[in-house]
């Protein structure tokens, strides 16, 4: 299992594995924009920045900010310095992007310059790290779920929860969809109803929460710790020494013993991996939040986790 990269994005049969999204919470509406002259300011990133400082006049517990960029070096500094001011006063931001997308990444205006889904996860990870794994990330911006692509459960999680559109879509429906979500959020604090709060409008994008892909990863180590496939494997290496003199009675034992020593060294390399991933490293506590019961790999007990 050097790595895993998913071929078209995960979707599970059902976003509620669990209501509180493992803890998800956040203090403010961090919305970063950076569209063209040509551009409507009308469903624009100010635009939403506006409707929302006003709804929540009656909702002092949260905030929302704005800011333009038109390059590369200021979105770089900018998130930079966002990871800092996260871990000096310890509020969780939702970042918002308000881009032009294509297939690879989002585009920068005026300057032109292109963001790719490795870049910008290279930005995020640092912020993600100093919410404690919390960060929500939203696009408007077309394509803005082809963020899916960047996915690695060998690395740091890049974020806990995600919303974009599939394709290219209209500014009207990114900015009303959006302006429900974010309102329900605020006044349900449940983020299962914010998501499903504009109908129909919701199957223009999807929404990707981390948890369910890293268990999409451990549903495909699972075919690679198959009873009959391991078997068969150690049943190969075993001809193969037979044919150099190894001991025909002996087989039987020697895939045994194989078979137990390969399937604990998968289970202790998924471990490791799940400690990086979810942080419990820097975390003890998402032991907790994140925990993967051992069936996913052998049985469908639920006594044992990583």
């Amino acid at each position: 299992m050097e790595g895993y990269n998913l071929s078209r994005p995960y979707i599970p049969k059902s976003i509620e594995t669990n209501s509180n999204m493992l803890g998800f919470k956040f203090d403010w509406i961090q919305i970063i924009e950076s569209l063209r002259k040509d551009d409507s300011k009308i469903f624009s990133g100010q635009s939403l920045y506006n409707d929302l400082n006003l709804r929540l006049i009656d909702h002092p517990k949260y905030k929302v900010e704005h800011i333009s960029i038109s390059s590369k070096v200021q979105l770089t500094k900018f998130l930079n310095d966002l990871a800092g001011r996260i871990q000096k006063e310890q509020e969780v931001p939702i970042l918002h992007f308000s881009f032009h997308g294509y297939q690879e990444g989002i585009e920068i205006s005026p300057s032109n310059e292109k963001v790719t889904w490795r870049e910008l996860k290279e930005l995020i990870t640092p912020i993600n790290i100093a919410t404690q794994l919390n960060l929500m990330i939203n696009f408007s911006s077309c394509y803005g779920q082809n963020i899916f692509k960047i996915y690695d459960p060998i690395e740091r999680a890049a974020f806990l929860l995600s919303i974009g559109p599939k394709k290219k879509i209209m500014p009207n429906k990114l900015y009303y969809y959006y302006l429900n979500f974010y309102w329900t959020l605020i006044e349900t604090k449940d983020i299962i109803q914010s998501i499903e709060s504009k109908g129909k409008l919701k199957n223009e994008f999807l929404s990707i929460f981390d948890y369910s892909y890293f268990l999409a990863y451990l549903d495909e180590a699972k075919k690679t710790c198959d009873k009959n496939r391991l078997k068969g494997r150690m049943t190969q290496q075993t001809n193969k020494l037979i044919k150099k003199g190894f001991k025909v009675e002996d087989k039987a034992k020697f895939i045994s013993t194989k078979s137990i020593e390969f399937k604990g060294r998968m289970m202790l390399n998924l471990a490791n991996i799940f400690y990086h991933h979810f942080m419990v490293d820097l975390y003890p506590e998402n032991a907790i939040r994140f925990r993967v019961d051992e069936h996913r790999l052998k049985s469908n007990t639920r006594d044992n986790t990583l």
